[in-house]
């Protein structure tokens, strides 16, 4: 079927849209339905899910199941900045720590996530993960998520502007205080500069007086 080649589509991590195709919607009642449960394991779910309700999915192949793992640590990713590799490994069924690099690598070479594998700590550091379909019963949940963390923005927001503003009008106090205390520093200098020449002035004319008040300096 054309739908199990679109899952194996490399770069394709959403499949939401094809959901609401007339065509896959009418596999619903038919034979098929099995692949309309994958395209919606794809859409929504992981390897976890699909490990626990095979039954309902038809057999997939290898490549399928690796891009099923591969949604499964995007997943993860998403919602997680720093993943042990054990968290990965008991959730892919898989032993290989080079199995799980590979996938990993693949997911970075497509964009689908960024970061580093950090082999030291035995952990996947990521940057950033591409964001998966979501549930249309999740979007009011999401809705209310995103407006919460707007208002959040905004009151972060208002807060720094206050706190601008508040610094903008103690620097201009502070640069008042500066001009003020300038002027006062200025009019004290006028101040002890007058005082020191009346004191030389006066000093001088104690002086003079006591030279013509001496006797041998007086005239015949």
């Amino acid at each position: 079927m054309t739908l199990v080649y679109l899952l194996l589509s490399l770069g394709i991590f959403v499949f939401g849209e094809f959901l609401e195709e007339s065509i896959v919607i009418q596999l619903a009642d038919g034979p098929h339905a099995n692949y309309l449960n994958l395209l919606d394991l794809f859409c929504f779910g992981s390897y976890v899910d699909y490990c626990q309700k095979k039954d309902q999915f038809p057999d997939l192949s290898d490549a399928q199941i690796r891009k099923l793992k591969q949604l499964t640590i995007i997943d993860e990713a998403y919602t997680c900045r720093q993943i042990p590799y054990k968290i990965l490994m008991d959730k892919l069924s898989i032993s290989s720590l080079r199995e799980l690099e590979d996938l990993i690598i693949d997911l970075m070479y497509l964009e689908a996530i960024t970061g580093k594998l950090d082999q030291q700590r035995a952990l996947l550091d990521v940057d950033s993960a591409i964001g998966r379909d979501v549930k249309q019963e999740e979007i009011t949940h999401l809705h209310t998520s995103l407006t919460q963390w707007c208002e959040r923005v905004d009151y972060v927001l208002n807060h720094l502007a206050n706190e601008i503003k508040l610094a903008h009008v103690q620097r201009q106090e502070v640069d008042t205080h500066k001009e003020q205390l300038t002027n006062e520093a200025a009019a004290l200098k006028i101040a002890i500069k007058s005082q020191l020449r009346k004191a030389q002035s006066d000093a001088s004319r104690m002086d003079i007086d006591e030279c013509l008040g001496l006797p041998e300096l007086m005239l015949p």
